[in-house]
């Protein structure tokens, strides 16, 4: 995502909108408007402020990722591209690609590169490529494989897992969705590479949250269970890679069932 900032600010006015649009659809007098017409600015309305509400949401969460880098906080290394080395990685992303695993890349590529090259932040939590900001926490989505690539110049790809749920206007389900982030590394970066790869690849253990712990089996609660083969692990998967069913951890599931009670009691 480049600019979160300016993306974000959009989403606010389309979101305060759809309040002023609600609020037209009660307060306009009888004569300047029928049934149909007030349903016509009530529906503008809520869509408005569901869809420009959550981006604006979004888009926050990615200005402020973008913000705690540029303070240097959980920073795993940082390097420049030089422009030649990046031209060549673009031509290379740009190249069509008809592999049965092949994902699109989604690293917002520039046309160009500045003459001073083209920075890269790896943090614990983000990665910024130039000025695409890209958030990686929270399992969504889920890295499930970190590769460094030695190429020309050298690249690190983080698979991904977008897991699918819900339906859309038209009753269509949500599939699962894969896709990778892939990014060059700097002349003479290669051990600084390996750092951020090995914490992608949950080598070490992770920084608990409220829906998982570590991941290093300290924690029972971190046990996941796939209960169409088998296969357990203490790590944060929303998937089971044998048989690609879905799996979630007793800690997970405890907290998702007590918001849903909380949730099922508000309303």
């Amino acid at each position: 995502m480049r600019d979160p900032s300016r993306w974000r600010n959009i989403a606010l006015g389309f979101f305060a909108s759809g309040w002023l649009t609600c609020a037209a659809a009660f307060l306009l007098p009888g004569p300047a408007a029928n049934d149909a017409v007030r349903g016509l600015f009530f529906i503008y309305g809520v869509s408005a402020i569901i869809f420009g509400g959550g981006t604006a949401l979004f888009r926050h969460l990615d200005l402020r990722a973008k913000q705690a880098l540029a303070r240097g906080e959980n920073i795993i290394a940082r390097w420049r591209v030089e422009p030649a080395a990046w031209q060549e990685f673009v031509q290379r992303e740009r190249q069509p690609s008809q592999g049965t695993g092949f994902f699109p890349n989604e690293l917002s590529i520039p046309d160009g590169a500045p003459a001073e090259g083209v920075e890269v932040i790896a943090g614990r939590d983000a990665v910024q490529v130039g000025e695409s900001i890209h958030r990686l926490r929270s399992g969504v989505p889920e890295v499930t494989a970190a590769i460094l690539h030695d190429a020309r110049p050298a690249a690190i790809e983080l698979q991904l897992y977008y897991p699918g749920g819900g339906h859309g206007a038209s009753g269509v389900p949500h599939p699962s969705r894969r896709a990778v982030l892939r990014f060059p590394v700097g002349r003479g970066y290669w051990k600084e590479a390996e750092a951020v790869v090995s914490h992608y690849r949950g080598d070490g253990p992770r920084k608990a949250d409220f829906w998982h712990g570590s991941g290093q089996g300290s924690n029972p609660g971190d046990l996941s269970r796939c209960y169409h083969c088998g296969y357990e692990t203490y790590k944060l998967m929303s998937h089971c890679p044998e048989c690609g069913r879905g799996m979630q951890s007793k800690r997970w599931s405890r907290r998702y069932g007590v918001i849903l009670c909380l949730c099922g009691l508000f309303i």
